[in-house]
């Protein structure tokens, strides 16, 4: 018995994403960039069969590292998100088990974006996933109607005829975009619901959940139809993860476009549902919020204790994890090595939780990231590149990031690595 890098997202894992005509597993890794006629051909068997996959699952097992198309991965390991998203990371393999993998299918996770459809410019998205950030560059998002069409009936045959007959949880979580914003995501869940309602009385007791990954900026009342369809579905669960960086106008200036405000009033309705089988904090680390990190932390746990018991984080509410990854001029690693602290100060606020692996996967991912990112990556050259990039971005959206976030100069001042503390954003 031996462990073993195999990654269980490659094997638990659908990614399904229309805009970019992309199949794939994890959001990390590169897609397979399959033409309507090759998903056609290959019908159902597309999303665990297809040739680039098995490659990949072949390399995996042979070789216990990471194939190319995991560099996100490869690159950053051990600090890689191959820590928190890989729940086989702990596992023992004998040569038998891992001689099985090639044909195994465990999908317990089918992630679909049908568009980019949103609201927001957040600063570590692009056009390809934000229709706000498509109007900003001049570009026009096209739908490619023939591999949508191609993909999505082979998905709904892959579902009847392999997840309708297995019993272990499974989990559709529509991304975007924004999905509240995308009308067609109420239909393609329903299809999605009936074709498993066709086998309920065999499988009564399933646990099948639909998810929406949201930036809850959207309408009271778009919130308010979602429960209305929720308290209408009883036999199945439903969940939201929400994304938030920081807390007040710097949260709002990195997700450009959200309202705070107006996230927290729709947090605070989602909480008060009991139907609502899990909310989800998401928030994504990067060289602007480091700082402010373990405030949206303490903001959220607060938040939460108000309408769930403490006991049952991990189980109906929970922290997740996330890094940016690019651009580079956003990532952690340009930080000069003292904001390392601020992760410190995260932990702590963790500490405040029961004791629970829930509790311990978000401080190891926190002492990761301050061993193995934070200014790992920081040189001049780097340094006069993100110089660049903020002053670009600021003419982009007519902003000057050096007033909005007041601790960026020291950030990007590299005659002074590591002799300038940070100033909270209040200097």
């Amino acid at each position: 018995m031996t462990k073993h890098l195999a990654c269980s997202k490659m094997w638990t894992d659908i990614n399904v994403n229309v805009p970019t005509k992309e199949i794939k597993n994890c959001c990390k890794r590169e897609p397979q960039m399959l033409s309507p006629d090759e998903i056609t051909s290959y019908g159902r068997n597309v999303f665990v069969k297809n040739r680039e996959l098995l490659e990949d699952k072949k390399y995996f097992i042979e070789n216990n590292d990471f194939p190319k198309t995991c560099s996100h991965c490869k690159h950053s390991h051990p600090a890689s998100i191959w820590q928190n998203w890989n729940e086989w990371k702990y596992r023992e393999w004998s040569p038998v088990a891992l001689d099985s993998l090639m044909d195994s299918d465990f999908t317990r996770n089918v992630e679909i974006m049908l568009s980019t459809t949103c609201n927001q410019t957040c600063m570590y998205c692009t056009e390809q996933v934000s229709s706000e950030w498509a109007k900003l560059k001049g570009t026009i998002p096209i739908v490619d109607t023939a591999w949508k069409d191609a993909t999505l009936q082979a998905l709904y045959e892959y579902i009847e005829c392999k997840l309708t007959f297995d019993f272990t949880p499974l989990t559709y979580n529509f991304l975007g975009g924004e999905p509240f914003l995308e009308l067609e995501t109420f239909d393609i869940m329903e299809k999605i619901i009936s074709i498993h309602d066709k086998t309920w009385g065999k499988h009564s007791s399933r646990y099948i959940s639909f998810k929406f990954t949201s930036n809850l900026n959207v309408k009271k009342r778009t919130i308010e139809k979602f429960l209305e369809y929720v308290k209408a579905h009883p036999r199945y669960k439903f969940s939201v993860a929400f994304s938030l960086d920081a807390l007040g106008t710097i949260g709002e200036e990195i997700r450009d476009g959200l309202d705070f405000s107006r996230f927290e009033e729709n947090l605070r309705l989602l909480m008060t549902e009991p139907r609502l089988h899990r909310l989800d904090l998401l928030p994504t680390l990067s060289c602007l919020n480091v700082q402010h990190y373990h405030e949206v932390l303490q903001w959220f746990i607060d938040l939460a204790k108000e309408y769930k018991p403490v006991s049952e984080y991990g189980n109906t509410w929970q922290i997740g994890t996330n890094l940016v990854t690019w651009p580079f001029e956003l990532m952690p690693a340009l930080l000069p090595t003292h904001y390392s602290t601020y992760l410190d100060k995260a932990a702590e606020v963790m500490r405040q939780l029961p004791n629970s692996s829930y509790r311990e996967q978000q401080i190891n991912y926190l002492n990761r990231i301050k061993v193995h990112v934070i200014g790992k990556q920081r040189n001049k050259i780097k340094i006069d590149d993100a110089i660049r990039w903020f002053e670009e971005q600021g003419r982009l959206k007519n902003k000057n990031y050096w007033e909005i976030f007041p601790d960026l100069k020291n950030i990007l001042n590299y005659e002074n690595l590591n002799d300038r503390e940070p100033t909270d954003g209040n200097s």
